[in-house]
């Protein structure tokens, strides 16, 4: 959705694979239309704060292997900029600002690129890895400042294994207050 509430979008699967549809929640036509349809898959689609720019994945330019595109938004066809090379998924804005852009490579590594006006304005750097990666949808996210990433541990060391159980603390607070007590 958009940072304003007025504009809904996402990926569904169609006669051409994947493409990014939206609906306008405001007004009287409220009808999905497509935002991007080609023959390629384009997944995980992520608008700017500013809601100006669109990123995506898409394997436009060889089957099967994603990359990272920004595009303006809403008009999209106006152009397109590459962000990665070599394979991208998963883009992500920082949340406040929009000067990073960030996605995973293949090899599970979390890049950063900074932008600037819809392209990027300095080389990507590696901000972590090593953390699980889901096949869908995003298993990392950026704290509102930017300055925190949440991920998944990755304790088996491969990537791709699901996480054997999670642990949930309840009433936390009490059981804190218990612990001090009991010093």
């Amino acid at each position: 959705m958009t940072h304003d509430g007025r504009v809904l979008y996402w990926e569904i699967g169609t006669e051409t694979r994947l493409d990014v549809l939206m609906v306008s929640l405001i007004g009287p036509n409220r009808t999905p239309t497509p935002l991007l349809k080609t023959t390629a898959v384009e997944r995980n689609p992520e608008l700017s704060p500013d809601g100006k720019w669109l990123a995506h994945g898409s394997d436009e330019n060889k089957p099967g292997v994603q990359e990272i595109f920004v595009r303006p938004f809403p008009n999209v066809d106006a152009g397109r900029v590459q962000i990665s090379s070599g394979g991208g998924m998963y883009p992500a804005w920082h949340p406040r600002t929009g000067s990073e852009l960030f996605y995973v490579r293949p090899d599970g590594k979390l890049l950063a690129v900074p932008m600037g006006n819809g392209t990027p304005s300095g080389p990507a750097r590696v901000v972590d890895g090593g953390f699980f990666i889901a096949p869908n949808p995003r298993s990392y996210d950026i704290s509102p400042d930017g300055k925190r990433l949440l991920v998944i541990e990755d304790l088996t060391g491969t990537g791709g294994a699901a996480p054997s159980g999670m642990v949930v603390v309840l009433n936390w607070v009490e059981e804190l207050r218990s612990r001090v007590n009991r010093k």
